[in-house]
This record gives structure tokens, sequence and C-alpha cells, in this order.
């Protein structure tokens, strides 16, 4: 296995753990901290998933232009920001914000893609693929538990 693919894996597992713990229960902060109806907080996620879906095909256009590395890095740099954002809004705009910005980090699938799809040695697409998948995934899982276990025991 290449290299780069155990770091891009262990990237995705951190990366999913992190958007596990918070992700789920947006709607429910978006809630208790600043009292939204069930119908803005849909109408926030149904933004946010616009947001997401704006940005795949400049991604890959731009991939073919700039190159991948320097997306991946931006996505990384663009979640941070964007999770610091969230974390400290103590205002719904300020909070939407860094929230609709997070959305955007989805620029990084077609990049993230290509770039594993360069780096997989012998493997076929198809396995490298669901491993970055997968290791995201599992992240996601492990992050959601963490996450409320996290919001049992500490608010």
């Amino acid at each position: 296995m290449n290299r780069s693919l155990v770091f891009i894996a262990l990237a995705l597992l951190t990366w999913g753990m992190g958007e596990g713990m918070f992700f789920n229960f947006v709607p429910i902060y978006l809630d208790n901290q600043f009292h939204l109806s069930e119908s803005q907080i849909g109408l926030a996620l149904g933004a946010f998933g616009f947001s997401m879906a704006l940005t795949h095909i400049p991604a890959g256009r731009l991939a073919d232009r700039i190159g991948r590395r320097p997306l991946l890095i931006a996505a990384w740099l663009l979640g941070l920001i964007s999770t610091l954002v969230m974390g400290s809004a103590l205002m719904l705009p300020l909070f939407l914000f860094g929230f609709f910005a997070y959305g955007l980090t989805a620029f990084v699938s077609s990049p993230l893609s290509s770039y594993v799809t360069a780096a997989r040695g012998k493997w076929s697409v198809g396995t490298v693929l669901s491993l970055t998948t997968a290791t995201f995934g599992l992240g996601m899982a492990l992050g959601s538990v963490t996450g409320g276990w996290i919001g049992d025991n500490y608010g």
C-alpha cells in the first residue's frame, strides 16, 4: 500500500470523527441555543446541503488547473476555520456563516478521489475509493458515539 494512502485514510478517519461529533447535533443546537423552529432548522440544513452542492464542479476544474494538493490543504484549513467560527459563535448569523462555510468543504471530494486514484498503485480504483469512504464513515460513526457520550456527560 502506498504510504500516502495510509495518511489519507487516517486523515479521513480523523475528519469523520470530528464531523460526527458535531454534525448530528446541529439541529439540537439550533433549537436549544438559537430557538429556531423545525422549519427554520430544516431551511438551515437545506442551505447547508446547497452550499455543499455548489462546490463540486468548480473544484474539479480548479484541481485540473492548480493541482489536487492545494485543494486538499484548502479544504482542511476551511474546515478548521469554519468549526472554530461555529464553536465560538454567540449569534446565529455568525454560526450559520461558519456552518455554511463548512458545507463548502465538500469541494474536497473531487480532488481527493482523483488523488487516491492516482496514488493507488496496484490496487483497483474501487478498492482504494472504498478504503477512503469506509475510513471516513467509520470516523463519522465513532464521532457520533463520542459526541453523544460527551453531550450526555458534559452537556
